[in-house]
């Protein structure tokens, strides 16, 4: 899902300012003093693979009623269709 299973390619192999090479190592946020994403350094286990979760609840009301047409309402006309 997210490509962390191989090395760090460093900032440097990225256009400057772009956004690929501020995406390709989003540790800087937390601390900019001590970027996670180093060139060389492994960016995750490939022996392990990634998981997700997801769970969908839903509820549904109608607030309309729903009634008979008037000529359905006539009894003799529901005898004669029986």
């Amino acid at each position: 899902l997210d490509d962390v299973s191989t090395t760090y390619a460093g900032a440097g192999k990225f256009t400057n300012g772009s956004i690929t090479q501020i995406l390709q190592d989003r540790s800087i946020e937390i601390n900019p003093s001590k970027p996670i994403g180093t060139a060389g350094k492994q960016r995750g286990n490939s022996a392990t693979y990634d998981q997700y979760m997801m769970a969908l609840l839903s509820v549904s009301w109608h607030f309309t009623t729903y009634r008979c047409p008037e000529f359905m309402k006539n009894d003799d006309l529901i005898k004669a269709t029986r």
